[in-house]
Order: structure tokens, then C-alpha cells, then sequence
């Protein structure tokens, strides 16, 4: 489930992550965007992890 590490979480993400969390496959949250250190701590604030999917793996596709 790939999300925007610049917005934050959306509400409409929040429905998808509740429509995730029901199904028994695995699900890897990615937060894109995370283009540098700030960004990349961000992502383990309660915020994201309240969605119920684990700490998101923090990657930029700009800098690799």
C-alpha cells in the first residue's frame, strides 16, 4: 500500500488500510516521497502507525 510520506494520512487511506487489515494476505505500507531525513522519522509517528499496518518503509523514488 503505497502512500505520500509528504501529505500524511488521508482519510481516504484510512479506509483502505481498514479494507486491508481484513484480508489475509500480507500488506507492506511504503511511504514515497520520503526525500530526506525529516521525512524519513516522520513516518514511524503514531499517525501512520495507527493505521494498523506496521511502521511504513520510508522510500524516494527522486533520490533512489
Amino acid at each position: 500500500f503505497l502512500v505520500d510520506a509528504r501529505e500524511g494520512v488521508l482519510p481516504q487511506e484510512k479506509q483502505i488500510a481498514d479494507i486491508l487489515k481484513k484480508i489475509k494476505k500480507p500488506v507492506i505500507l511504503v511511504a514515497n516521497k520520503a526525500d530526506n531525513k525529516v521525512l524519513q522519522s516522520q513516518v514511524h509517528n503514531k499517525e501512520w502507525l495507527a493505521l494498523g499496518l506496521g511502521a511504513p518503509v520510508p522510500i524516494s523514488a527522486t533520490n533512489g
